[in-house]
């Protein structure tokens, strides 16, 4: 028997092998090689090399991932909402202010409206473009006023500007759209469509400005030098009634028709009133 082996002390001895721990390893190392310190860096480096970096905190590299993970999901919402409010926005329609248009026109002209400035400017402002409007027959200029901000301004401020003696029941009857235009003729002829929401407070309202409406639109229609007092007689026209004023020989001054129920004709002549008419006529089927 092993003289080593009587010594050792029977509760040490098991079946089971003792853990061995890196300091063991380093210790029996040491003992047995006879190893420095050196070598054993040395050799601490290599295992480090080949086994790489020691593993992180599990609960801190988690977080981060998380973190991260969270960051990118919300970077991705805010890039896809960008996204869709710059394409909902590039294709929306895009507001406009101009007036809508009654009759089909073939030129546009603007002028300005100030509802503080006197009559007689806005008179002259039609005037002139009737004047300088140089188009084939049959064409249509379309004034479209506007305010200082590019509105349309109502039309019972244009009214009250350029027929200050109209009907006040006539004028609450009105409202939009409506057109101011040139018709080009020898000469050319102005021309104001007007749109109704009361066909018989119209009615009765454009019978009872008669008596004052030659004076009113004088400066659009140009002046009345008729020596005998005009009259108003009843005529039709393309299945159209009309109020024609005429003077004593027979000149056709002023007229005026309902088109239909909501829409009023004001020209200064029949050539000018049968054009215009078809020209409704024919915007009104293209809707």
């Amino acid at each position: 028997m092993n003289p080593d082996e009587t010594q050792q002390p029977a509760e040490q001895k098991s079946p089971l092998k003792s853990l061995r721990t890196y300091q063991g390893d380093m210790q029996q190392a040491i003992a047995e090689k006879n190893l420095g310190m050196t070598s054993i860096a040395a050799a601490e480096q290599n295992r480090r090399d080949r086994q790489g970096p020691l593993p992180a905190n599990p609960e801190a590299k988690n977080k981060f991932f998380v973190a991260g993970g969270i960051a990118l999901i919300i970077i991705g919402i805010v890039s896809v909402s960008l996204v869709y409010i710059f394409r909902q926005n590039s294709s929306a329609p895009v507001a406009v202010t101009l007036q809508k248009s009654l009759i089909p026109f073939s030129s546009k002209q603007q002028i300005i409206f100030d509802p503080n400035a006197p009559k007689s400017g806005l008179i002259q402002a039609i005037a002139a473009a009737g004047k300088s409007f140089n188009a084939p027959v049959n064409s249509v200029l379309y004034l479209a006023l506007a305010d200082q901000n590019g509105m349309t301004p109502n039309i019972s401020d244009v009214l009250g500007l350029l027929t200050p003696n109209i009907p006040g029941s006539l004028e609450r009857s009105l409202g939009a759209p409506y057109m101011f235009g040139i018709y080009s003729a020898s000469p050319n002829a102005p021309f104001i469509v007007l749109s109704t929401t009361d066909y018989g407070q119209s009615f009765a309202g454009m019978l009872s400005w008669e008596k004052i409406m030659p004076f009113d639109l004088a400066g659009v229609f140009g002046q009345f030098n008729s020596t005998s007092t005009p009259v108003w007689s009843d005529e039709s026209l393309q299945n159209k009634d009309l109020r024609v004023l005429k003077d004593a020989e027979g000149n056709t001054l002023l007229l005026y028709s309902f088109l239909d129920k909501n829409t009023i004709l004001i020209t200064g002549n029949e050539n000018t009133f049968t054009a215009l008419l078809g020209k409704y006529i024919i915007g009104q089927t293209q809707k």
